[in-house]
């Protein structure tokens, strides 16, 4: 996997990076296969530069984690960026909002931790879509 961490933008296995993740929704573009071929180009294209922890979106010569996902996509989906604290950011929520109100990505699988019991499970769309309207803050999620 190709992923930005506080490291940069490294390669990762799966374990390394979905591993303490509390969630793990897998969506796939609904694109034609040369479309496919450009944007992991452009995945591989991005490796090796450092984290931005300045959360500058818009410059490219550092990342944040979602950024590698808008920048290797361009514009063959529509991700819509949101200000955040006066910066213009794409939290990962936005991109499961954007399964959700839109035909760009197809639901694969989605792990789903519970927090309360310490154990994560196969779910469905249908708890894809509950966990928009999950609090986001809590110490214990549902």
């Amino acid at each position: 996997m190709i992923e930005a961490v506080s490291e940069g933008v490294v390669f990762t296995s799966l374990d390394h990076s979905v591993g303490e993740a509390d969630a793990v929704a897998v969506l796939r573009p609904k694109l034609s296969v040369e479309e496919k071929r450009h944007v992991i180009a452009n995945a591989f294209s991005h490796v090796g530069k450092p984290y931005d922890f300045d959360f500058d979106f818009f410059s490219s010569d550092k990342l944040v984690c979602t950024e590698v996902i808008y920048r290797s996509f361009g514009d063959r989906l529509d991700l819509p960026t949101i200000e955040i604290m006066g910066r213009q950011t794409l939290p990962a929520i936005n991109i499961v909002e954007a399964w959700a109100t839109g035909d760009q990505l197809e639901f694969v699988a989605l792990l789903d931790g519970n927090e309360r019991t310490g154990k994560c499970e196969w779910a469905d769309e249908a708890t894809l879509l509950e966990s928009l309207s999950r609090p986001a803050l809590t110490v214990f999620n549902p």
